[in-house]
């Protein structure tokens, strides 16, 4: 019996931390002071994000993606409320090529800053930028 307290005790103690960690987890991840990447998105978590300061949004993910919660109209939306411009630039499979990487960086160059990209777990849209920068592209 005071072993399943215990664990009962430690089960409570493990979901409240978890909690607590998710609550207090970053929405976004600063790259540099003009650009900023998020994962994952719903039309809260961009509401939200569109209060921040952020001129412009850049979607790389493809809006018939599983996992995806929010089509690119509803985010266009939620931007436009703000006057924020909402580019879809959505980067299919895996592995961006050379095309996204130019088409990123003309997005770049041309629009309000700072700028917010959104990707599943944000890594494409990071090596999206990264790319454009390593072959001098963009100006940062």
């Amino acid at each position: 019996m005071t072993k399943s307290i215990a664990q009962l005790c430690l089960y409570s103690v493990l979901m409240v931390s978890s909690q607590i960690a998710i609550a207090t987890t970053p929405l976004i991840q600063q790259i540099t002071p003009s650009l900023s990447i998020s994962g994952q998105m719903t039309a809260d978590k961009f509401s939200k994000l569109m209060m921040e300061g952020y001129r412009s949004v850049i979607v790389n993910q493809p809006d018939h993606e599983a996992g995806n919660n929010v089509s690119i109209n509803q985010l266009r939306h939620i931007g436009a409320k703000q006057g924020i411009a909402v580019i879809y630039q959505p980067i299919i499979g895996e592995k961006i090529t050379r095309k996204d990487v130019e088409t990123f960086a003309q997005y770049y160059q041309q629009l309000a800053k700072p700028i917010l990209m959104v990707y599943r777990n944000g890594n494409l849209s990071n090596q999206l930028f990264n790319e454009a920068k390593r072959l001098g592209l963009i100006d940062e």
